[in-house]
């Protein structure tokens, strides 16, 4: 197999040994605009300003799409009987799909507080539920309504073997280099079933063979035929665009172009990637502020204390509270979503806030701690302290709480007319207090201390080590 790369690591090239070839066109943002396939027009793509897919032309079939005011994609229209069907998606408010419906029934999915799927039921001619049990991270078994078992799976670093006990049949499972399952022998050697795909995930239908009953395919990851989208934990992945039906939670960066689409797979180089999983630490920015506040040099030296990705958190940075629950209602979600992905089961959480984002990464750990999820470090600088309204509901790993004395903005700012100061320490924080130069103005002393290395490491980061606390599991 031969691939040609463009100057964004996309693949605009692909020729198999056997003939069979793809070439794509993107935009500027990473969206495809066009396909062939085998040297003949595949498909060409328009997008909205968000870049939003919303019409598809494929071999003279037009399909158009709507989306809801979250982004998801809603509806799926137009779509010819013998290939795609039409169909409508509904979500929920932490964006996860709660309902698939087309021409031939519906399917509903319910999800656990860790944000991992519960159950799918499907109606239509026949009702099927599926009810799902995790280990790690990781569908061990699958049962009926009725607590049936209806399928056993065994993991190491993948799937390694299956038993559908409706009808009696086990398999091992074999992979090429991208995680793709190619293939699953019986317990004699007797090869079951047979896959091939193409770049983005789609089963290639003449070269499928299928004599036991298997979710799992491409990238290892579980495929539900009812709609043909992908599970792929924090979203829905539809390999017949290339991309997931809702956008993506985590914002991209200015200067990389394709990290600014929302709804992109693996950056369009599926052979190279598999979606990546995430970042393990958030910073948010405070009130009237954005995430330009964070600046780079902290980032790269905040990044290399854990050896873990680092994301900046946008919210509106609106004065009032409801700003900051709504905002951190969205950062749980995101931190949710990131945590029900594979391999980040049991990664740990940190959250740096500035300012009332502080106040924010509060309220976020009550929310994640009430979905059974806790946060291992959290780092509040120059926030406000009104411990009336923003407290902590249950124990963290380790909060830390950093402020300096000439800070005005501190116990001035924000609702200081509705609610007097605020105060300077947390009542249960490990509270470090640091010398700023008169240099610093009442003002400018809140923003001097939250991303400068050097300040991060004279007083924050011997303390992250001094007093850090494993948290519960």
């Amino acid at each position: 197999m031969q691939k040609t790369i463009s100057s964004f690591a996309e693949i605009t090239g692909m020729n198999h040994a056997d003939g069979w070839n793809e070439t794509n066109g993107y935009d500027l943002f990473g969206n495809i605009t066009s396909q062939k396939r085998g040297g003949a027009n595949y498909g060409t793509f328009a997008y909205d300003k968000l870049s939003r897919i919303k019409e598809e032309t494929i071999q003279g079939n037009t399909r158009q799409y709507a989306y809801d005011r979250r982004g998801n994609r809603q509806i799926y229209a137009n779509a010819p009987a013998d290939s795609t069907r039409s169909y409508e998606l509904k979500h929920d408010l932490l964006n996860r799909l709660t309902e698939y419906k087309d021409a031939k029934g519906t399917t509903t999915y319910t999800y656990y507080p860790g944000g991992l799927r519960a159950t799918k039921q499907q109606t239509g001619s026949v009702t099927d539920t599926t009810h799902y049990v995790y280990l790690n991270g990781q569908v061990i078994e699958e049962l009926t309504q009725e607590g049936r078992l209806k399928a056993r799976n065994v993991f190491g670093n993948q799937l390694i073997w299956r038993k559908d006990y409706t009808t009696n049949q086990e398999g091992t499972y074999y992979y090429n280099s991208h995680g793709d399952v190619v293939k699953i022998k019986g317990s004699s050697g007797n090869v079951l079933n047979t896959y091939e795909y193409d770049i983005w995930g789609n089963l290639i239908a003449d070269k499928v063979k299928e004599t036991m009953m298997n979710p799992f395919a491409y990238a290892g990851e579980m495929y539900d035929k009812e709609s043909g989208f992908y599970y792929l934990r924090a979203r829905y992945y539809d390999p017949k665009m290339g991309r997931f039906v809702s956008e993506d939670t985590v914002k991209g960066q200015v200067d990389n172009p394709l990290t600014l689409n929302r709804y992109t797979y693996t950056h369009n180089n599926p052979v190279r990637y598999i979606d990546p999983t995430g970042h393990d630490a958030w910073l948010v920015h405070g009130t009237f502020s954005d995430n330009s506040t964070w600046k780079d040099d902290f980032v790269t030296y905040f990044k290399g204390l854990y050896k873990e990705d680092v994301r900046k958190f946008e919210w509106s940075g609106d004065n009032d509270n409801t700003a900051r629950v709504k905002a951190a209602q969205s950062l749980a979600a995101d931190i949710m979503n990131w945590r029900s992905i594979k391999g980040n089961e049991k990664k740990p959480i940190r959250l740096i806030g500035h300012s009332h984002g502080g106040n924010v990464s509060i309220l976020a750990a009550n929310v994640l701690e009430h979905e059974g999820i806790q946060v291992e470090t959290l780092v509040t600088i120059a926030t406000p302290v009104r411990e009336l309204e923003y407290y902590l509901e249950y124990p963290v790993g380790q909060h830390l709480h950093v402020y300096n004395e000439r800070d005005g903005v501190q116990v001035n700012g924000g609702s200081v007319w509705l609610l007097g100061e605020a105060k300077r320490e947390f009542t249960n924080a490990a509270n470090i207090k640091i010398e700023v130069g008169e240099e610093y103005d009442p003002i400018a002393a809140h923003s001097a201390m939250h991303s400068n290395v050097e300040t991060w490491k004279k007083y924050i980061t011997p303390y992250l080590e001094k007093f850090y606390v494993e948290p519960k599991r």
